[in-house]
């Protein structure tokens, strides 16, 4: 037989010659896996210096008035969907304009400050009446979001320290509804108190916009798609509360004298007292911080407060400076 097929027969030394290549041990399986991942690596390097140099070829011819020509748009709107290797890209369709300037005192759920108004502002591209054709017929809809200020470049945590639980107790990031998310997405189910079809925008030109109440987002936040609330489908009224259930939440006493709430617009009134009695202080700080001074700031209003138990005092009252606030949206802060 050996004859017949004009080969000797190898033993496992014979066949390690034989392939040139050296038996397998765990070290040297360990060392292939990182060559290979270090050559994917610099495939990958190459892919996006090879875009680059694609991108810069394709943009240096352009139009009679120094602009890149409609096909060149194409192309590129292509060749951006090449480069995320299948990741799908979303846009905002529009933002939200509401009294909360930063994070700190946002409504940690939808629905829970009825008092406060925000308004969708579309943008351009979906800036259609058509868009919204039918939308006034239902009473709530459902806002998918952005957590902006929270990205944190694609790294995430597979538990997180919801409020609710103190800030000292886990859960799972799926089990929760906490801001710190794989993908920074959200989901709020708000009430639409009207539709206008024309109206004035920040930016002095006209279109639809939708006023909504119970927004639990800071102000300026994208918005990715908004859909009808649907109570045949949406509402499950059997539904138990998960772990939450299980750690009951108490609202605080507000004292607002009537002298510093005369300081805020009349607007305003009932929605300080809501958003104070959720207590917006950081979980963490619930137990050390009794007496410190903490603030929520309302549209251009710093309301500064302290807390004893269950009792939260409200201070003073500052209206601050077009300077303050842009140093505000620009830092978080003032102080």
């Amino acid at each position: 037989m050996h004859q017949h097929t004009g080969h000797a027969e190898m033993t496992p030394r014979h066949m390690r010659q034989h392939t040139g290549h050296a038996e397998a041990t765990p070290c040297r399986m360990h060392q292939n896996a990182r060559h290979t991942e270090v050559a994917s690596h610099r495939m990958h390097q190459h892919a996006r210096r090879s875009f680059r140099r694609r991108i810069r070829t394709l943009f240096l011819p352009t139009g009679r008035h120094g602009r890149t020509t409609p096909t060149a748009t194409r192309i590129w709107s292509h060749m951006q969907e090449e480069a995320l290797d299948g990741a799908h890209l979303i846009r905002p369709v529009a933002h939200i304009k509401t009294p909360y300037p930063v994070k700190f005192g946002v409504p940690r759920q939808p629905g829970l400050v009825d008092a406060l108004e925000g308004v969708v502002y579309f943008e351009p591209e979906f800036r259609d009446a058509d868009a919204v054709r039918g939308l006034e017929t239902f009473d709530y809809v459902w806002l998918i979001w952005d957590f902006s200020q929270n990205h944190r470049g694609g790294k995430w945590t597979p538990t997180v320290r919801p409020p609710r639980l103190g800030g000292t107790r886990r859960m799972g990031v799926f089990a929760t509804r906490s801001s710190f998310r794989p993908n920074d997405l959200a989901l709020s189910c708000v009430k639409l108190a009207r539709v206008e079809l024309d109206e004035e925008y920040p930016d002095g030109s006209r279109g639809p916009a939708l006023h909504v109440i119970g927004a639990d987002m800071m102000d300026g936040s994208p918005i990715y798609d908004i859909k009808p609330y649907l109570p045949f489908s949406d509402s499950k009224p059997e539904a138990g509360h998960g772990w939450v259930e299980a750690d009951e939440w108490h609202e605080l006493e507000v004292d607002f004298a009537p002298e510093l709430l005369a300081q805020l617009p009349a607007h305003l009134h009932k929605g300080a007292f809501q958003v104070l009695a959720q207590d917006p202080r950081p979980a963490h700080a619930r137990v050390t911080s009794q007496g410190r001074d903490f603030w929520v700031t309302l549209e251009n209003y710093d309301i500064h407060f302290a807390v004893e138990d269950t009792q939260l005092t409200v201070t003073r009252v500052v209206e601050l400076t077009p300077e303050e606030m842009q140093r505000l949206r620009e830092t978080g802060t003032i102080h």
